[in-house]
């Protein structure tokens, strides 16, 4: 219709009502883009909401699974820092259930932290980071994951020492039976008929060898590593807890 009417001005040579037409599509496609960006924007803002409220479920997961991995390994530090007293102290004495114990926690415990990062993963792999419309956000994701990545180095290096120079001393200088025992119950689930052999275990002689501190600081160095990686990590995930609140009052929802 018009076109029609913009032809007709045209042969009538009524060059205002060609103009007026003219502004009149000028302006309708103009409101039709604004209506389609519009869409597009609340869209996109619906989809960003949806990415903000899963991650920050992610996030809560992984702080709670990484206040439980700081527990784990400062209590692997204190047993191992016990067993360096008493390697220091001739004269202590300690009942085999203690020793053993120390040397469960100290010696054959590993931390494994399998943090929550779906959402973050998904949209890195995606390549929808742009959908996080908080620069600050984003880039506390990129350093979060920087930090994932050397600790991930970390853990390596600690299994690495654990698997090739811990674990052969456990199983050639004591009753293994006591640590699997002492150390995890799924072990004991799996093994059930795994028993504990009283008087058996662990000698003072050994924690009180040259080898056996040495080996057992080394430990300590990397426990120590994971554990300042871990606090690290964790501290990043505060943050990135308070960002995603942070932007989600600016988008009007609710934390």
């Amino acid at each position: 219709m018009i076109l029609r009417r913009l032809t007709k001005h045209i042969k009538d040579q009524n060059w205002f009502a060609v103009g007026l037409d003219f502004v009149i599509v000028v302006v309708g496609i103009l409101i039709a883009f604004q209506i389609t960006n519009w869409n597009e924007n609340r869209a996109e803002r619906v989809q960003e909401v949806r990415y903000l409220s899963s991650m920050k479920r992610d996030v809560e997961s992984s702080i709670r699974i990484l206040n439980d991995s700081i527990a784990n390994l400062q209590r692997q530090q204190n047993a191992r820092q016990a067993l360096y007293t008493f390697h220091a102290e001739p004269a202590a004495v300690m009942e085999s259930d203690e020793l053993d114990k120390l040397i469960a926690d100290g010696l054959f415990s590993l931390e494994r932290a399998n943090l929550n990062q779906t959402t973050f993963e998904t949209l890195k792999s995606s390549g929808q980071m742009s959908m996080i419309k908080s620069s600050e956000l984003v880039k506390a994701l990129q350093d979060l994951s920087a930090k994932i990545d050397k600790a991930e180095v970390d853990k390596n290096e600690d299994f690495q020492f654990t698997y090739r120079i811990v674990d052969p001393l456990l199983i050639g200088e004591g009753d293994f039976d006591n640590i699997l025992m002492l150390d995890l119950s799924s072990i004991h689930n799996r093994l059930p008929w795994v028993t504990k052999q009283p008087g058996a275990g662990y000698s003072s002689d050994l924690v009180r060898s040259q080898r056996f501190k040495n080996i057992m600081l080394y430990k300590a160095l990397y426990g120590q590593l994971r554990l300042e990686g871990f606090r690290s990590i964790l501290e990043q995930h505060k943050l990135i807890l308070s960002l995603i609140d942070e932007h989600q009052v600016k988008l009007g929802v609710t934390p």
